[in-house]
């Protein structure tokens, strides 16, 4: 059973060595000596799959601005923890399971007064979210079913998170609008998955790909969520959550009507 990408069985002397040149590696690729740029590029609207133009009504966009991403520093993480799974039994659509089980276990902490729990649970879900994807292209397991699988669960576990803080709030009395307040958030965040995932269809995934700073995206912002509760920020965070994502999904709506235009122009 191979244990690191390129070896064979035949190639390694013993356990011992096996396993140490295993960490060897994982070690090398996340200091980023093997690859300090990701393996996908970034792009915009304005070069797209000819296959799936129709699919906003347009025709064929002409020119190409792709430009090399840097890897965010959750996905070379998820990358380097998934490395020891290559050539195992343990497939994509195993690890997107375990993390729509811990993304539900986040939620129903958060609904029923256990934010703490309920917070780091969420965050081990993020993490998760990317090791699918990391072993579905470190071992070629790719497929549209996982694909639609993972966004599935990525847009249930991210709409359903603020009804579940409004309603763990709403129970305990620090905000008796917090379910609806929650209900805006999650309508909009909604939207926002919707008009992504149509944009990917038509333009490929890079289509919607988030700007990055320092190996940061905008989402990673959830990140904190551990923080948010254990300084009793929940309201704050739910009323910024409740302003923040209709105006998010405008901003997505402005993106994806300009793809619309941009396609049929």
């Amino acid at each position: 059973m191979p244990i690191a990408a390129g070896r064979e069985p035949e190639q390694w002397g013993s356990s011992y060595e096996s396993i140490w040149e295993s960490i060897r590696e994982n070690a090398r690729f996340f200091l980023g000596r093997w690859r300090k740029e990701a393996d996908y590029t970034g792009t915009s609207c304005d070069s797209a799959r000819p296959d799936m133009y129709k699919k906003l009504g347009g025709r064929p966009l002409s020119g190409s601005n792709a430009a090399v991403a840097q890897r965010p520093w959750d996905a070379r993480l998820a990358l380097w923890l998934v490395r020891p799974l290559q050539g195992t039994r343990v497939r994509p659509n195993h690890l997107t399971t375990v993390r729509l089980a811990v993304g539900l276990a986040a939620l129903a902490c958060l609904a029923s007064g256990w934010p703490n729990l309920g917070a780091w649970l969420f965050v081990l879900s993020n993490l998760l979210d990317h090791s699918d994807g990391e072993l579905a292209r470190l071992t070629g397991h790719t497929s549209r079913v996982g694909h639609l699988y993972d966004l599935a669960t990525d847009a249930l576990i991210h709409v359903l998170l603020f009804p579940a803080i409004g309603l763990g709030l709403e129970s305990s009395g620090a905000a008796g609008w917090g379910l609806s307040a929650g209900v805006v958030a999650a309508l909009a965040v909604t939207a926002i998955f919707y008009l992504r995932h149509r944009m990917e269809e038509a333009h490929g995934k890079a289509a919607t790909a988030q700007k990055s700073w320092f190996g940061f995206e905008a989402e990673d912002v959830l990140y904190l969520l551990p923080l948010v509760t254990a300084l009793e920020g929940l309201v704050p965070f739910l009323i910024a959550a409740a302003i923040g994502a209709p105006i998010g999904a405008v901003l997505v709506g402005r993106q994806y009507i300009q793809c619309v235009r941009g396609a049929a122009g």
